[in-house]
């Protein structure tokens, strides 16, 4: 120790004096130095991986750790749901597909939904919340079908709802498609009449699918078209409950 702190004293006492240092000296000592620090880290690194990580690494390992232990995601939900749109004097059957999968939290309406539709989101997810379920929490996808006919008023209100719900839950929605489902919902989960229920009843009936759900003040215009059964519901539990039980 006393020859390095004479070193250092002869080497850095040309500060101090104005003299130009000596080259040769201040390299070889910090050379020296940064051999030293450097095997006293190895030295270190080894001490403690020994003494807190007994398991090493292997480099092979680590290197396929994103193959091998990939990050846990949501699991990705499908579901599908029928509906129909009026289109002038008559109405087509509108296809409501929804996907959940992983990622930020957000809901994206697509297939040219009009401003009514696309504030639906807001109104599915408070009226779910208030009717005692749970809707996707990862980016849910909201598709309309098909998406070269733009779609307009609330009336897809309570099929997105059921898709959603049926997301969440797992639900397999394939009995689903022998029915048509149009009604507003309100914040409380409650189903508020909509306008076109005759054509949509026509359409229905002509997709020969098995009922028609539509709101209770929709009732009576529906039922003048037979072939079809109606039911009417009142809010959003109890059409869910229904399907499922």
């Amino acid at each position: 120790m006393r020859q390095i702190f004479s070193f250092f004293r002869s080497d850095f006492s040309h500060l101090s004096q104005n003299r130009p240092r000596p080259p040769i000296l201040y390299g070889s000592i910090k050379r020296w130095m940064n051999a030293e620090l450097w095997a006293f880290g190895i030295c270190f690194s080894l001490a403690l991986n020994r003494a807190y990580f007994p398991i090493t690494f292997d480099l092979a390992r680590f290197a396929s750790f994103p193959a091998k232990f990939s990050l846990p995601t949501s699991p990705q939900m499908f579901a599908k749901i029928y509906s129909a749109a009026v289109y002038g004097v008559d109405a087509y059957e509108v296809e409501i597909e929804v996907n959940s999968a992983g990622g930020l939290s957000a809901i994206v309406v697509v297939g040219l939904p009009d401003a009514a539709v696309k504030e639906s989101k807001d109104r599915v997810t408070t009226a779910i919340s208030n009717s005692g379920y749970y809707w996707p929490r990862g980016r849910t996808t909201v598709n309309l079908a098909p998406a070269d006919i733009r779609k307009e008023g609330p009336s897809f209100d309570l099929p997105i709802a059921l898709g959603m719900i049926a997301c969440s839950q797992e639900t397999d929605t394939a009995e689903f498609s022998q029915y048509s489902f149009v009604g507003e919902l309100a914040l409380d989960g409650a189903v508020r009449p909509v306008k076109g229920v005759l054509p949509v009843a026509i359409e229905a009936r002509k997709r020969r699918k098995k009922a028609l759900f539509v709101p209770a003040a929709n009732a009576q215009e529906a039922a003048m078209v037979k072939g079809i059964a109606v039911y009417v519901v009142r809010n959003l539990r109890e059409t869910f409950s229904f399907l499922t039980g």
